[in-house]
């Protein structure tokens, strides 16, 4: 996700929801499932048409470990929308199933004290939001915070039992003391105040929090806590299971796990340091991340360094070549860099504001520069799902890497991404572009790639397979469309249903092996409702 100038957000990678809109479809490739990534930034759909509620005008942003995005707008109301495993959206129910997921982007409210926030952070289940007043508020996962056992990441104290929330709840920090920064890891969360001093709260494996409770899987608080032996700190980020300072004296330090040499500490023998120590040998920089056993760290000069894992090519060259590094290597084919994120979920974040945030997480890492005034986004790393934003994965088979920085990032536009199509109607463009036809067809009824749709749309006459030919769900191109131009369509066809893990009747009533009349669905709707499985496709219009 790219947070621009203007306040618009742009997404890409994999979907759960996490990246606005609800077209997470899935096609069968060599007998697997897979879902249809697309590899290019795309801009969230304007959800205006789908529930009444837009974000603008937005100011920071966060991705979490199990596919959720936060977003901040400029008056301070905190949005959310993915996956709702724990709670972690602040809103709705949360549970493992995709009924919980919530595709649309939607305001937290309704909490009282929970205002004016200027920053969110993301960790693997559970969020934290900053507020202008300094304090700290979070929800989600809280694993068992409680007397007895857990992590306690929420930095609450005993919640009568409850082992998460979908509610903000204010982080108990010791009163008086001002946040300016905050970081959320796997199962642990950061604070930095106004005086330059971290705390940290949750589980302690490895030492993510410090020395104190002594490092252990098993030990945690649930009440914030000083971070001993470092002071002066202007910034902090969160990995997976290490923490990461900048000083102001331009310094980077680490602490918690060095499984993979993510602390930068030049040994292969430490597993892990919960006393911050400076990283060696680097000097002046200015932005920092942490990754899933990797950190990034960006110099005055413009030049990125990166160490630790490199399974995925995360640091920048070639895993065969480097496996992990446990000292800050430099990233080549990079320069006027200012800013480093590595994003914990398979969607990318990227955020214009340098001083509003560094997330954590994922393997993959992306790098905005600045070029003679215009900034530009690099990636690399991981990219099955497209998080880096070059090139498509291959078919759910092939998981491709990306060893070099990519870039830069070609950012194209999609719009009207949730109209669905019945059997007659008209619709109105909201952009110029080249508009597509497919099938919105999520859990994969059309194993058998069989049915299709025969559909006019403004005089032309198309036929749109159940599967399009290039098998990434691009869909068929059926002419262009001009913003505000008024679009007739009639569509007829038929569709047949048969899911092999279905016998009798599946959840939504339809009989296995038994063909749909699918023009008798007519109903043409731009709100988000989910139209009935193997009844439907959407309607895509699309600027490249």
């Amino acid at each position: 996700m790219a947070l621009r100038p203007d306040g618009t957000l742009w997404t890409w990678g994999g979907n759960d929801g996490n990246l606005g809109d609800d077209l997470d479809s899935g096609i069968k490739v060599n007998g697997d499932y897979v879902e249809l990534y697309r590899p290019f930034p795309g801009e969230v759909a304007d959800v205006t048409l789908c529930a009444g509620q837009t974000i603008s005008n937005a100011v920071a942003v966060a991705a979490g470990g199990d596919d959720y995005t936060v977003v901040v707008d400029a008056m301070g109301t905190v949005w959310a929308f993915g996956e709702n495993t724990s709670g972690q959206l602040g809103i709705g129910v949360g549970g493992d199933d995709d009924q919980y997921d919530y595709p649309v982007p939607t305001p937290i409210s309704g909490v009282t004290g929970f205002t004016n926030v200027v920053s969110v952070a993301a960790g693997f289940q559970h969020t934290l939001a900053l507020c202008a007043d300094g304090t700290v508020w979070a929800w989600g996962d809280n694993e068992n915070g409680i007397d007895g056992g857990g992590y306690g990441q929420l930095g609450a104290g005993y919640l009568d039992g409850a082992v998460s929330t979908n509610s903000p709840v204010r982080s108990l920090i010791t009163n008086g003391t001002v946040i300016v920064a905050i970081a959320a890891g796997n199962g642990f969360s950061l604070a930095l105040d106004k005086t330059g001093l971290i705390w940290g709260w949750g589980g302690n494996g490895a030492g993510v929090i410090g020395a104190t409770p002594t490092p252990n899987p098993d030990v945690y608080t649930n009440l914030p806590i000083l971070v001993a032996g470092i002071s002066n700190v202007i910034a902090i980020a969160a990995g997976d299971n290490h923490s990461v300072a900048l000083t102001s004296d331009k310094r980077v330090w680490t602490f918690g796990d060095n499984s993979f040499g993510e602390l930068g500490r030049n040994t292969g023998t430490l597993t892990y340091g919960p006393s911050p120590e400076p990283v060696s040998g680097l000097n002046n920089v200015v932005a920092i991340a942490g990754g899933l056993g990797f950190t990034l760290a960006v110099t005055s000069n413009g030049q990125v360094y990166a160490w630790g894992d490199n399974t995925y090519g995360e640091l920048g060259t070639n895993t065969s070549a480097v496996a992990s590094n446990n000292a800050p290597m430099l990233v080549a084919g990079i320069s006027n860099a200012v800013w480093v994120s590595a994003p914990r979920s398979d969607d990318a974040v990227i955020q214009t504001n340098t001083a509003a945030g560094i997330y954590s997480g994922g393997v993959h890492s992306l790098v905005m520069t600045v070029d003679q005034g215009t900034n530009h986004y690099w990636g690399f790393g991981d990219n099955t799902y497209g998080q880096v934003g070059n090139v498509l994965d291959g078919g759910g088979t092939n998981l491709i890497s990306q060893y070099s920085p990519a870039g830069p990032l070609q950012f194209c536009t999609r719009c009207q991404r949730n109209v669905q199509l019945g059997t007659n109607g008209s619709f109105t463009a909201q952009c110029n572009g080249t508009l597509y036809l497919y099938f919105n067809d999520e859990i994969g009824a059309f194993n058998d790639n069989s049915g299709s749709f025969t559909v006019t749309v403004n005089g032309v006459t198309t036929n749109v397979p159940a599967l399009d030919p290039t098998g990434y769900g691009i869909g068929i191109a059926v002419g262009t469309v001009t913003n505000g131009g008024v679009y007739p369509y009639t569509a007829s066809g038929s569709c047949f249903h048969s899911q092999s893990q279905f016998s009798g009747s599946d959840a939504n009533g339809y009989t296995n092996g038994v063909p749909w009349d699918c023009s008798n669905f007519s109903i043409i709707n731009i709100t988000n409702a989910v139209c009935p499985t193997a009844q439907c496709f959407s309607l895509v219009g699309k600027i490249q």
